[in-house]
């Protein structure tokens, strides 16, 4: 039976997106910075980034099986209501000087992202397989959005009240997901999957998992994806702090360069679903990868404003093709009933990545440096590539010899 597309769905997904999106972006910017003022040390900076990817691994499967019981909206309003809390902790963060606070605080955003990770399957699942890229790209599009609020969002709310920028931060996300909250009570989502899933023990649900985990198709998407934001992860993460406390530039020149970055993510979405449908999402993996090279090689040779302009432009490019190709893989890469199982796995996967590579960036930075953080980039690119290659040509050597 053809599904009935609701275009007005889809693009109020895109909105949610992009207001969840705003929240990631502006804690981003501003939670490693704020981080450093109250941690007391400054390799304890990124920490309240590394809650934030945790809170996003804790929450991806318990989110994924409320959304298989209860239904999609119930997950995303959760996320919604996450990220007005954490705006409420980033007041409490300044009002009384409180590293938990700020710590608590990217737990909950980590939270609002295991949300939003679902809101491209839900477009997909009220979607006919040929319109997949269009609306993957719409959905993710919302991003464009986030890409000009969510750097400036507290600045503009600086400038609003006049006060001082750590609480403006905490009432710019109030205020976006308070939007994203009734966005998602207009939302007609699809059905739930035919699938008891959710009631299933854990050692069968374990047996699912080892499934996805020796299947070639599960893990080529897998590859893509994961391996694509983690190498994003390590340089956005490691930036503004590179930026403003090693070469001295200003907030303001950071937040440009961040938001060109941003920009950089989300507005290929616009033809990028286009071109996935025409080369196909495999070709457009290859393409990220060899931006993802191109931006590390910039970042070796020059740390200059234009430099970091260039590559981290390139880095969004990257993470949008390797993102969006991977997501194509995974969705065609088995039943509902499998999706419930490969979709968490695969967001807890990309989650369990990011937090290492956080962690990672508050160490390095200060102990090794920022050349040992592009090396390691460089390191991961180049086996994500190779190891893309190989489960290719392992899944069209198995389907050619089963037809």
């Amino acid at each position: 039976m053809m599904k009935k597309i609701s275009w007005l769905s889809i693009a109020c997904m895109g909105l949610v997106n992009s207001c969840f999106m705003s929240t990631i972006f502006a804690f981003f910017l501003m939670g490693g910075l704020i981080g450093k003022d109250y941690a007391g040390e400054p390799i304890y900076s990124t920490l309240p980034i590394s809650a934030f990817v945790a809170g996003a691994a804790i929450s991806v499967i318990p989110i994924s099986m409320l959304m298989a019981r209860y239904g999609r909206r119930l997950g995303f309003l959760i996320g919604s209501i996450a990220g007005m809390a954490s705006g409420v902790l980033c007041y409490a963060a300044w009002a009384y000087s409180s590293f938990i606070s700020i710590f608590t605080a990217g737990f909950l955003v980590g939270i609002l992202t295991a949300s939003s990770s679902y809101l491209r399957f839900a477009a997909l699942e009220i979607t006919p397989e040929q319109w997949h890229g269009r609306s993957v790209s719409i959905v993710l599009g919302g991003g464009i959005i986030a890409a000009a609020v969510g750097p400036h969002s507290a600045l503009a709310v600086n400038s609003l009240f006049d006060t001082h920028l750590y609480p403006s931060l905490g009432l710019a996300l109030i205020a976006i997901n308070m939007i994203a909250f009734v966005l998602c009570l207009l939302i007609k989502f699809g059905p739930r999957p035919n699938s008891k899933s959710h009631t299933l023990d854990f050692k069968c649900l374990m047996g699912k998992v080892r499934f996805q985990l020796q299947y070639p198709l599960f893990l080529r998407a897998a590859t893509a994806s994961v391996t694509g934001y983690i190498i994003m992860t390590l340089i956005m993460n490691a930036s503004p702090l590179t930026l403003v406390d090693n070469l001295g530039y200003s907030l303001e020149t950071t937040a440009i360069i961040m938001q060109n970055h941003f920009f950089a993510m989300f507005i290929p979405f616009v033809i990028s679903g286009y071109l996935l449908d025409y080369i196909g999402a495999n070709r457009i993996v290859y393409i990220g990868f060899f931006l993802y090279a191109i931006c590390l090689f910039i970042l070796l040779i020059s740390t200059t404003i234009p430099a970091f302009q260039v590559a981290l432009v390139l880095l969004g490019l990257g993470w949008n093709f390797t993102f969006l190709g991977g997501t194509t893989l995974l969705f065609t890469s088995g039943s509902a009933e499998q999706g419930l199982v490969s979709q968490p796995l695969n967001e807890f996967s990309i989650d369990l990545g990011n937090f290492f590579a956080s962690m990672f960036v508050g160490w390095a930075l200060y102990t090794i440096g920022w050349v040992s953080i592009l090396l390691v980039g460089g390191i991961l690119t180049t086996l994500a590539l190779l190891i893309f290659s190989l489960l290719n040509y392992i899944v069209l050597k198995q389907y050619s010899t089963e037809t």
